[in-house]
């Protein structure tokens, strides 16, 4: 455990040195199944699909469900807390990558009592780039808010993420927005 430890710090010290940002890293470092997080900074949708994302969908919320909070034991110090909050999707139509099925289960960070976040809510259309299934099931979006895009009334997709290639997509109709991924496939 120490030794898994060491080389994830040794990792992380390796690429703020070289001034590189680190994806998402799926290890499952000291017991936490959605492994460290940070965000990825990337030149091109092309480049997000074909190195960041496992699969994209577009789709509906169909039910949201209580946060999950989780109290990983450390071997020094205070327990790791963190949440996530699970919503139900029906997935329409898979635009890029792997079939994940007809409904997944997608985590948001944090809690839904939290007010200066906006959850996702029934009847929301989305489209989410998805990481990796976690080890206890369901998605988390790729970079945290850059893969979560939701669909408005007027058709038209936008993120609250903050990568470049964010301001590409941003308030495009669902039409284009799926067009320009279909073309960086």
């Amino acid at each position: 455990m120490k030794k898994r430890i060491g080389i994830g710090l040794i990792v992380i010290a390796l690429g703020l040195v070289s001034g590189t940002t680190y994806g998402l890293i799926s290890n499952n470092i000291q017991g936490v199944g959605h492994g460290l997080a940070t965000t990825v900074e990337v030149n091109s949708l092309e480049e997000t699909l074909d190195s960041y994302v496992n699969s994209v969908v577009k789709g509906r919320v169909i039910k949201t469900l209580d946060t999950i909070t989780e109290h990983e034991k450390q071997e020094k110090g205070p327990d790791f807390v963190w949440s996530r909050t699970p919503a139900i999707i029906q997935v329409d139509e898979v635009l890029h990558g792997k079939n994940v099925g007809e409904e997944i289960t997608f985590y948001e960070h944090g809690k839904r009592s939290d007010s200066s976040k906006e959850f996702l809510e029934v009847g929301e259309e989305v489209i989410l780039f998805l990481d990796q299934e976690t080890s206890y099931g369901g998605y988390w979006s790729y970079s945290f808010e850059d893969g979560l895009w939701r669909i408005d009334k007027e058709g038209r997709v936008t993120s609250k993420g903050k990568a470049e290639i964010n301001g590409i997509l941003q308030n495009l109709n669902t039409k284009s927005f799926i067009q320009e991924i279909n073309s960086a496939k």
